[in-house]
């Protein structure tokens, strides 16, 4: 299994574990505008998808949480957050989880339904 699944694994039972959960209302704002205590909690709501950007290799991929193949890939981090992001906006109620080159989280964002 990859490092970053792992990675991606032991969170997401911690999160479970834990009982986390947190539903960001702030849809279409930068990351920059997201307040910090929004952007750190379980981006994971019950029924929802969770996209997940993720290093792949020399590029950066979207993967769909539960799915086994990527959604896409991209050259940049920057490509692939922007793609993301949209996917996961047009399928709100949804999470998007955003990972740092070495596999751990950096943001967390959740979109709700329209």
């Amino acid at each position: 299994m990859p490092r970053a699944k792992k990675v991606l694994a032991a969170t997401a039972g911690v999160a479970a574990a834990a009982g986390l959960a947190l539903a960001v209302r702030g849809r279409g704002r930068s990351e920059a505008e997201e307040p910090e205590e929004r952007a750190t909690g379980d981006a994971r709501v019950d029924g929802t998808r969770v996209y997940h950007v993720v290093p792949s290799g020399e590029a950066w991929a979207v993967e769909l949480e539960g799915s086994t193949r990527p959604v896409s890939r991209h050259g940049t981090k920057r490509e692939a957050v922007d793609a993301a992001r949209a996917a996961a906006h047009a399928a709100a109620p949804s999470g998007l989880v955003i990972h740092r080159a070495d596999g751990t989280i950096q943001r967390r964002h959740a979109y709700d339904a329209r």
